[in-house]
């Protein structure tokens, strides 16, 4: 797959939907569980924080794979409430995924039999959702990539509509705090001091400065020219909370 096709592309066409009218529950392999005893964390925040200035409560995504995961998963491994919103039968890019209910995601509800909302719809709804219900989002971003762009314009301008990326982090939003990553989880910066200490205090500046008490989780989902994506996130943030949590 060429890395700047639309993450979109062919969706429509396809009737992921028929996999959700089968209400068996499955268990999900245990390549996908997080590695803990717990599943309180979603419920309940035990976290105190270093910098007395943070007043984070939860960490919230809309569980796709990638990015969205890894951030449940960190919050969780970090005892941070976790939560947000996902398409309906909690579907994303490897097919429906019901464990998410364990972080206290909810589903969109899909009204009607005969409703024929493309999936992408759906993955529209639940990004501004996830959005809106937040105080700031922190996206991901190491190329261009249609759906992440989106969500991270929409944070800047309240619209569904792209804008040049580049003057994020260099202008004020006009609709919610945003703030977009990208050479901390670039592929061969993983666990590099220079690239996660940069990122780790803009994170800090970030929380602080827009009081963030819910934090939305965004970027790019899990790709096959780049499997790792999620991983990467994941170990980032495993930085970043590890410092932050007492």
């Amino acid at each position: 797959m060429n890395q700047h096709s639309d993450p979109w592309a062919g969706l429509e066409d396809v009737d992921l939907f028929n996999l959700l009218n089968d209400e068996k529950e499955e268990e999900e392999p245990q390549s996908k569980r997080l590695k803990t005893d717990t599943e309180e964390s979603s419920v309940i925040s035990t976290s105190k924080f270093s910098n007395p200035k943070i007043v984070l409560e939860k960490i919230i995504s809309g569980g796709q794979t990638g990015a969205d995961q890894a951030a449940l998963n960190s919050a969780r491994k970090a005892f941070i409430c976790t939560g947000g919103t996902a398409p309906p039968g909690f579907m994303t890019s490897k097919g429906p995924d019901r464990f998410l209910r364990t972080f206290g995601l909810v589903a969109l509800e899909r009204n009607g039999t005969r409703n024929r909302t493309p999936l992408s719809g759906f993955y529209v709804q639940r990004s501004q959702k996830n959005i809106n219900d937040s105080d700031g989002t922190i996206a991901f971003r190491t190329r261009q990539s249609k759906g992440t762009d989106l969500s991270i314009s929409f944070c800047f301008t309240g619209n569904w509509k792209l804008i040049n990326i580049k003057k994020v982090n260099t202008e004020p939003s006009k609709y919610k705090p945003i703030l977009v990553l990208s050479e901390c989880v670039e592929e061969g910066h993983e666990n590099n001091l220079i690239y996660y200490a940069s990122a780790f205090n803009q994170v800090v500046d970030f929380l602080v400065k827009h009081k963030i008490k819910i934090l939305n989780i965004c970027g790019h989902r899990t790709e096959t020219f780049d499997k790792k994506f999620g991983d990467r996130v994941e170990l980032f943030l495993d930085y970043v909370f590890t410092r932050l949590v007492k």
